[in-house]
């Protein structure tokens, strides 16, 4: 589990840092967590 938690939290301070995450990469820009209605 400590090992999990490692390779998260350093994913999260490499996107934090520049790098493009999968949906970035293939032009993927809107993001919503919790859809209610219309999304644009």
């Amino acid at each position: 589990m400590d090992e999990m938690v490692d390779r998260f939290a350093d994913l999260i301070l490499t996107v934090t840092s520049g790098r493009q995450t999968k949906s970035e990469e293939h032009s993927f820009h809107d993001f919503t967590i919790f859809k209610e209605g219309v999304t644009l």
